[in-house]
Parts: structure tokens; C-alpha cells; sequence
């Protein structure tokens, strides 16, 4: 998702143009989906606002003003993201390195902003979070262990959007707090969990648990087994750090 001139807003893979503020088409020869946008509220004004202050205007936005405008991209990108199909990703542009207030005569594109970095949309879908279990744990069950070496357990989890949405949203509160820096815990990352989104906690505990029995049949009734660390899935904690406010410079 990226504006371009000629109502063009969405590029497949080949950077070719398929859709614009209305609808965009997914497919080839005829097998295609066309999606409508029509009633996502305020992505043509979003896209027109882009179109008449980007190279034709002689007074460009404050750098302030070109970034509420991408904040509000943003929104607007996860709510097409919503009616895409499950095996669709989307991509938007990034504000790593912004190029602002370029004059006309500079360049004949816009180049108003960066397009060396996308950032990922994320839906509802399987993802993985890795588990370390009790550091003393692969001295019971002996040496010749699959986990011998601390190796991860990997849980498969199907997350709803919801369900993301929770995990950014922690995940910017312990940015916003520093909480990983004061932290004094050496499970970090499982206290926050445990914390924050218990449920979800428990149910990724649970799976990790049954993995490791399943692999180790005797082992049911382990003294002091546990889950030593949770991490979130790499793509949301990524996403986290670009949905936050102080993502871009200033």
C-alpha cells in the first residue's frame, strides 16, 4: 500500500498497480478477486490529502503534518488488511528515513518518503512462540536429551487479530514503562506474558508442557519442571515497535 500518482495505491510483487482508493484486484487471467475498499471511511481523503500537498504544492507539510498523515495510513492499511485473504499479505511504506519538503524541481516522483523499508501487516493465523524449559530440567531427564543445550520447544498457536492486537499492545507498554530494563527477573519476557495476558499465558505453558511429555513419557511428573522462558512471536514484537508513536525520528 503506497501512493502513487494516477490513483494508483496497491502494487503486487512485479510493482505492478492493482487497485486504487475504491477497489484492488487480486489474480491473474481472470481468476482473480476483485476487493472493495469503498466502505473503509476516509482512505480516498487520506490518499487525495497525499496527492494534492506531495510534488505539485509549493508549501509542503511540516514534518509533523506528514507524519500524523502516515499514523493515519497506517489505521487505514490494517482495515484493508482486514478484507484480504488469509494467504495475502500487505505491506505500507516506512518513515525510517524520511525525505521531506522535496521541491518539484528536485525529482520527478515525489520521493516524499522512504521505499527501502515495508512494514508487514499481520492478520489472524498461526504463529510460533518459542519456549526454554527449566534450565535444570535436561539434567533429569539426561544428557543424551533432544534438549540438551537449552534448545526451544516451539508452540503453534492460531492467534486471532484481537488476540495480536494485545500482544503489540503489551509489548508497547513494556517499551512506554522500560520494563524490561528495571526488570530484575531472568524470565523477562514470561512475566510480562504471565502478567499481562494470563490466558494466553497458560494456554502456550499448557502446549509447551504437552510437547515435552509427549517426547518424554515418563516425565509427566517431573520435579520442578517448568517453561523458563515465553517469547512472543518475532513478526508481532517487530510490528510493535513500528505501530509505536516515536517509531520514525524526529
Amino acid at each position: 500500500m503506497y501512493p502513487d500518482y494516477g490513483d494508483a495505491l496497491f502494487w503486487d510483487e512485479e510493482s505492478c498497480c492493482i487497485g486504487g482508493c475504491d477497489s484492488l484486484y487480486l489474480g491473474e487471467d481472470g481468476s482473480g478477486k476483485e476487493i472493495d475498499l469503498s466502505d473503509i471511511e476516509g482512505l480516498k481523503e487520506w490518499y487525495y490529502d497525499w496527492d494534492l500537498e506531495s510534488l505539485y504544492q509549493k508549501h509542503h507539510w511540516t514534518d509533523d503534518q506528514w507524519r500524523e498523515w502516515w499514523t493515519k495510513g497506517l489505521e487505514l492499511a490494517k482495515a484493508v488488511n482486514e478484507l484480504l485473504p488469509i494467504d495475502v499479505d500487505l505491506y505500507y511504506f516506512s518513515l525510517k528515513d524520511p525525505l521531506w519538503e522535496v521541491r518539484p524541481e528536485d525529482t520527478d516522483n515525489g520521493g516524499i518518503f522512504n521505499e527501502g523499508e515495508l512494514i508487514r501487516l499481520l492478520k489472524a493465523g498461526i504463529y510460533v512462540f518459542n519456549c526454554y524449559i527449566m534450565p535444570w530440567t535436561e539434567y533429569e531427564i539426561g544428557p543424551d536429551s533432544m534438549y540438551n543445550g537449552n534448545k526451544e520447544i516451539e508452540v503453534s498457536l492460531k492467534l486471532s487479530y484481537s488476540d495480536i492486537q494485545s500482544i503489540v499492545g503489551m509489548m508497547n507498554w513494556a517499551y512506554e514503562k522500560k520494563w524490561f530494563e528495571f526488570s530484575t527477573s531472568e524470565t523477562v519476557s514470561t512475566e510480562l506474558l504471565k502478567e499481562h495476558l494470563p490466558e494466553l499465558y497458560k494456554k502456550v505453558y499448557t502446549i509447551a508442557h504437552h510437547i515435552f511429555c509427549a517426547a518424554y513419557p515418563n516425565s509427566e511428573h517431573l520435579e520442578g519442571y517448568g517453561v523458563y522462558e515465553i517469547f512472543c512471536p518475532d513478526e508481532i514484537v517487530e510490528f510493535a515497535a513500528y505501530s509505536r508513536a516515536d517509531y520514525y525520528m524526529k
